[in-house]
């Protein structure tokens, strides 16, 4: 996953409060999201939404 990636997932979860699906899914979703941004070298998705959400803007992709 690309850090742009990263950062629209953690956005997503962020806003999702409270969860609007099960809960089961909520654990899966979140663990992924930690799991990434471990292997990105931050410590969980929460640290990399606070590092990538303040980040300059990304520009638009296309495609």
């Amino acid at each position: 996953m690309k850090r742009h990636e990263l950062r629209v997932l953690v956005d997503l979860l962020m806003v999702s409060d409270p969860w609007p699906l099960d809960e089961a899914g909520e654990v899966i979703l979140k663990d992924f999201a930690d799991k990434e941004a471990r292997r990105q070298g931050l410590d969980n998705w929460i640290e990399a939404y606070m590092k990538l959400s303040y980040a300059p803007e990304l520009g638009v992709r296309q495609g």
